[in-house]
């Protein structure tokens, strides 16, 4: 075999791998470069995720917040309610109370017509002290429902 062949063959092959490494190293720098960057695109988009996350979690606990204070709210207007129809029953009795004594007392008085006008009276003022109250406590629960609705609706805040 000769030599002369040889001798051009292995200064080809020299090159040809001196190439094939200067390419491999090209290659592997812009994989690394590449892989740099997906990885510091995945760190600001999983820092935006946190980012919205954070940020629905606070709208989400400000309206839970608005929503108990509105619950806690109507919670307590009826229970003012509750005591101030309590008290207008009290009052109710109260006066059914002295309009009895009263027509005790108009009883031993000698004109028929003055027993007659007291007990009437007397319950006429009963019976509109009752659906007063009964007026009184729908309304009322009515009003504290829908202050109660309103304070609880969701707002979009600019």
């Amino acid at each position: 075999m000769p030599i002369r062949p040889i001798l051009m063959l292995v200064p080809a092959l020299v090159v040809g791998l001196l190439v094939w490494f200067f390419q491999e190293s090209r290659l592997g720098a812009q994989l690394a470069e590449v892989r740099l960057e997906s990885s510091q695109y995945r760190a600001e988009v999983l820092a935006e995720k946190a980012s919205a996350a954070e940020r629905v979690r606070k709208v989400e606990g400000d309206w839970n917040a608005k929503y108990q204070a509105a619950l806690n709210a109507g919670r307590d207007r009826e229970r003012v309610l509750r005591a101030d129809l309590v008290a207008v029953r009290d009052a109710a009795a109260s006066v059914r109370t002295q309009a009895a004594e009263a027509a005790r007392r108009l009883a031993q008085a000698p004109a028929p017509a003055v027993l007659d006008y007291a007990n009437t009276l007397g319950d006429v003022f009963a019976e509109c002290a009752a659906r007063y109250g009964e007026v009184a406590q729908a309304a009322d629960g009515h009003a504290s429902d829908a202050r109660t609705l309103i304070e609880a609706w969701p707002v979009n805040q600019e």
